[in-house]
């Protein structure tokens, strides 16, 4: 997923998503009979994350992933071990037998709460209604998701920026410190202390807004997948 002039990008000036799908690009054409992978889509948009499940289900050896993406886990998973109400299990089957079969207790207690209250009649939903909420949602889904992608396109930007300005920054380092020029060692010394602190604190915004932009997308998909039954 590096088409063209992007595929000779430098490392150091790739994003977080983009730096994961290098490595997962490497683990996956290392030779391996087993893979250990833990959240693997952090960072990857939805794209990315469709990419990675055809090249796991291409794989030839096994595959052990923590995961947290219903996603991943309908897609790929076969055996699971558990996590939940403070007890690990093994369960031999996919995903969708498990929530079949045995569910998550509190999705359990959940559902005897709502069965255990009375609630008035209401009228059928009328379908019209249905199409236009749905597609006000779709706006406000467009909203939402293209003002977080954009704020992570500004910080995306904004990293390759410094870390163009950090390669000439060095560069311009290591000439003056050959020439002896004091003055813009100390100003460049300063600049590059600047730049790499800045960096390092728009990796974690980074991160948290691309966290953001899986949770706001799923939420979005639910109530788009609920409203597609409606009608």
């Amino acid at each position: 997923m590096f088409p063209g002039d992007q595929a000779l990008k430098k490392i150091s000036v790739l994003s977080g998503g983009e730096r994961s799908r290098v490595l997962l690009g490497k683990l996956l054409v290392s030779p391996a009979n087993m893979l250990l992978l833990d959240e693997p889509t952090n960072h990857l948009d939805m794209e990315s994350t469709e990419s990675l499940i055809e090249a796991i289900e291409e794989f030839r050896g096994a595959v052990i992933i923590v995961t947290h993406s219903e996603m991943i886990l309908h897609a790929l998973a076969t055996r699971l071990i558990v996590f939940d109400d403070g007890k690990v299990t093994l369960f031999e089957g996919t995903y969708e037998d498990f929530l079949n079969r045995v569910g998550w207790k509190d999705e359990h207690q959940s559902a005897q709460n709502e069965a255990a209250v009375t609630l008035p009649p209401y009228p059928p939903v009328n379908k019209k209604s249905v199409r236009r909420i749905r597609a006000e949602l779709i706006n406000e889904k467009s909203r939402t998701l293209g003002a977080l992608q954009k704020r992570i396109n500004g910080i995306e930007t904004e990293i390759i920026r410094l870390e163009e300005k950090t390669t000439r920054d060095n560069k311009e380092l290591f000439e003056a410190s050959i020439k002896g020029d004091g003055e813009t060692i100390k100003a460049l010394s300063k600049a590059l202390h600047n730049a790499k602190s800045r960096i390092d604190s728009l990796f974690p915004e980074l991160e948290q807004l691309h966290e953001e932009l899986d949770s706001r997308t799923r939420e979005f998909d639910e109530r788009l997948n609920a409203m597609e039954v409606s009608l």
